[in-house]
C-alpha cells in the first residue's frame, strides 16, 4: 500500500490566519516534507529560537516590569519569612508563647521585627543587584548600555553590619509594623490557654456559658476577625443556608484556669477575682483546648489527692501544683508562622523606600541618604510638636 502525495488548498482567509499563528511561525523553515517519498521529517527548533519567539509573541516580558517591583516583593517575603522563623524558634527551642511571662513575648517580637526589617532591605538590595546584572551587565537590548561594575566597586555597602543606618532601618520597620496594626507579642505562638495571637474583638463574660445572643455575636466576630488562636475565618465552611456553628464563645482565661487563679491565697485575701471575656475560637482550636485542659485538670486532681493530712490542714500541696494557665503554651502552642498578615507588608515598605525612584548607587548603598532625610524630617516634626505642647501648657 503506497501513500500518494496530496495537497490541500485552504481558503485565503484561513491561510492568512494560519500563517500568522505563533506556533506556525515558530516552526516555519524547520519542517521539510518529502512529497516524493510520501514521508515527513520534522527538525525541532532550538531552545534559543523558542525563547526568542515566545518573547516576541507574549504581550509583556520581565524587561517591561518596573525594576523596583521584584525587589519590593522580595523584601516582603524576607520580612514574613524572618517572622515565621522567629515564631518557630520560640515554639521549638525557647518554649515561648503568648501565655509566657510578660514582657518576654513583647521583647522577642520587638527584636524579631527589627531584624526582619534589616533582612528585608538586604533582600531588596540583593534582588535589585541581581536584576541589574542580568539586564544591564550583559547589555541592554533597548539602549545598548553596558554595566562596567564601577558603581558596585565604589559602593561601601554601608547597609550591612551594625551602624547608624541599620538602626534607622530597624526604627523605620518598627514604625511601619505598628502603623499596619502589628503587635509585638503576637509574633509568639498562640497559647491554647491564654489570649491568642489573633485576638481582637471580644465580649464581656461571666463564669457561665454564653447565651444564645452572645453566641450569635461571637459567630459574627469570628467571621470578621477570625479565631483568636489560629486566625482562621472558616471561609471555606460557609455553605449557603448552613446554620452550623463555626466559632465558640471561648472564656479567656478558661474557666478551669480562672478557678485555679481565684484559689490563690493573695486573691482570696484581697477579694479579687479574675475578669473574663468571650473571644471567638474555631471548633478545631476549641477541641484542642478542651483536650489540653482535661489532661492538665486530671494531673491537678491527682496532685491534690496526694497531699497528706498536714498539708490538707495547712492548705499546702505536695510539690508544685500543675499550672493550668501554662498548659496550652510552650511547645504545645499553635504555630501560625505561615499565616499571611497585614503587618507583613512592613517589609515591603522598607524595601520600597530603599529602591523605588532611587539612583543605582544609592540603592546599592542601602539608600542611606534617604533614610537620613526621613530621620531628620521625623525629628523636626517631633520638635515642633514638643514646642507646641510646651507653649500650650505654659
Amino acid at each position: 500500500l503506497h501513500v500518494l502525495p496530496c495537497s490541500v488548498a485552504l481558503p485565503q482567509r484561513h491561510s492568512s490566519r494560519l500563517e500568522t499563528h505563533p506556533f506556525v511561525s515558530l516552526t516555519k523553515n524547520t519542517r521539510s516534507i518529502d512529497t516524493s517519498m510520501g514521508s515527513a521529517e520534522w527538525n525541532p527548533p532550538s531552545l534559543s529560537s523558542v525563547q526568542h519567539s515566545l518573547k516576541r509573541k507574549l504581550p509583556c516580558s520581565i524587561d517591561d516590569l518596573p525594576p523596583s517591583l521584584l525587589p519590593t516583593l522580595s523584601g516582603t517575603v524576607a520580612f514574613a519569612s524572618a517572622l515565621a522563623a522567629s515564631t518557630f524558634a520560640q515554639l521549638r527551642i525557647l518554649g515561648i508563647s503568648t501565655g509566657s511571662i510578660p514582657p518576654v513575648p513583647t521583647l522577642l517580637g520587638l527584636g524579631s521585627v527589627g531584624a526582619a526589617s534589616v533582612l528585608s532591605q538586604w533582600a531588596a538590595v540583593g534582588t535589585y543587584d541581581a536584576l541589574r546584572r542580568g539586564w544591564v551587565g550583559n547589555g541592554d537590548r533597548r539602549t545598548g548600555k553596558r554595566w562596567s561594575g564601577s558603581s558596585a566597586e565604589a559602593s561601601n555597602h554601608s547597609h550591612l553590619g551594625c551602624n547608624p543606618h541599620t538602626l534607622r532601618v530597624c526604627a523605620f520597620g518598627l514604625v511601619a509594623f505598628k502603623l499596619l496594626g502589628g503587635r509585638f507579642w503576637s509574633i509568639s505562638p498562640s497559647s491554647y490557654t491564654h489570649l491568642g495571637s489573633f485576638a481582637r474583638a471580644s465580649l464581656p463574660a461571666t463564669m457561665k456559658y454564653g447565651t444564645a445572643k452572645e453566641r450569635a455575636a461571637i459567630e459574627r466576630l469570628g467571621r470578621s476577625f477570625g479565631c483568636h488562636t489560629c486566625g482562621s475565618r472558616m471561609i471555606f465552611s460557609r455553605l449557603p443556608g448552613s446554620s452550623a456553628v463555626r466559632f465558640h464563645a471561648d472564656h479567656m482565661p478558661p474557666k478551669a484556669v480562672a478557678e485555679q487563679m481565684n484559689r490563690r491565697w493573695y486573691r482570696q485575701a484581697l477579694g479579687q477575682t479574675v475578669r473574663q471575656r468571650f473571644y471567638p475560637q474555631c471548633v478545631s482550636c476549641s477541641n484542642e483546648q478542651g483536650g489540653i485542659l482535661s489532661s492538665a485538670s486530671n494531673e491537678l486532681r491527682k496532685h491534690m489527692a496526694s497531699r497528706n493530712w498536714m498539708q490538707r490542714i495547712m492548705g499546702g500541696a505536695a510539690g508544685v501544683a500543675p499550672n493550668l494557665k501554662g498548659a496550652g503554651g510552650g511547645r504545645a502552642a499553635y504555630f501560625h508562622g505561615f499565616s499571611p498578615r497585614m503587618h507583613h507588608i512592613a517589609g515591603g515598605v522598607v524595601a520600597a523606600v530603599t529602591v523605588w525612584d532611587a539612583e543605582e548607587e544609592d540603592v546599592l548603598d542601602g539608600n542611606t541618604r534617604r533614610f537620613e532625610r526621613l530621620e531628620d524630617a521625623l525629628m523636626d516634626r517631633c520638635s515642633h510638636a514638643w514646642y507646641w505642647v510646651r507653649d500650650s501648657l505654659s
